[in-house]
């Protein structure tokens, strides 16, 4: 019997450790201004898988990054200015994040992990949330446009 324990215990964290040596990580730059327009992520659409992990690192001082729609039960993130943050993505499904500061800019950007499972609520956000753009109001439609 703690022979079979045992082994099976093995086993399990054999298998984690597997799947964290596959993990990728991604970086997401927080541009004052790219060939895709100003106050951008970099890239503004991210595919991703679940377990790979997203650092938004900051290219100006006043840029942050934080989560403003996940999938439920999903990890969530809120940046401090001027830092890196990083989110390991747990849950399959549409993730928007912004930019505090340079939201009413647009500055806005979609993670896409397996599935969209929750597209048609990030759909119903990003209409929400464009009209309150003061420019680019067509930005997070058009990201989640890609998605389809």
């Amino acid at each position: 019997m703690k022979l079979s324990i045992k082994f099976f215990s093995t086993l399990l964290l054999t298998c984690l450790a597997l799947s964290q040596v596959n993990a990728a990580e991604y970086e997401v730059k927080m541009l004052n201004a790219s060939e895709n327009g100003n106050m951008v992520f970099e890239p503004a659409v991210l595919q991703v898988e679940v377990g790979d992990t997203v650092t938004f690192v900051p290219t100006d001082p006043i840029h942050d990054s934080i989560s403003v729609l996940a999938p439920p039960g999903a990890n969530t993130w809120h940046g401090q200015r001027d830092q890196s943050v990083s989110v390991t993505i747990n849950k399959e499904g549409v993730y928007i994040y912004k930019c505090a500061p340079h939201y009413y800019y647009g500055m806005v950007g979609v993670i896409h992990a397996g599935k969209p499972v929750n597209l048609t609520e990030a759909q119903q956000a990003a209409r929400e949330i464009s009209s309150k753009f003061l420019m680019n109001k067509d930005r997070l439609i058009s990201y989640l446009d890609q998605l389809k």
